[in-house]
């Protein structure tokens, strides 16, 4: 089990986390992913305890994060995410 870590990055309260290895071997085990308030998600190494990247999504709060179904391209590897007002966006991941 890793250490208790902090990731600060967000200036709003988080909503949701994804951890997409968890869903799929293609995804790398060492990221998670943070939706916010803020209308941005997150993309975090958690070996490391740094934020790789910060997206900000125009169409509201991140409601939600999920990965496509298996039957997806391997080679594209994606994360969906859903905002309020009903917005979906997604960002190539990897």
């Amino acid at each position: 089990m890793l250490p208790y870590q902090v990731l600060t990055g967000h200036t709003g309260r988080v909503t949701c986390l994804l951890y997409p290895h968890n869903e799929s071997p293609r995804y790398d085990p060492s990221h998670l992913v943070s939706g916010s308030v803020d209308f941005s998600v997150c993309l975090w190494d958690i070996n490391k305890a740094t934020r790789l990247h910060n997206f900000c999504v125009h169409g509201g709060e991140i409601l939600q994060l999920s990965v496509p179904p298996e039957a997806c391209s391997v080679s594209v590897r994606l994360i969906l995410i859903i905002t309020m007002p009903v917005f979906i966006a997604h960002f190539r991941h990897g």
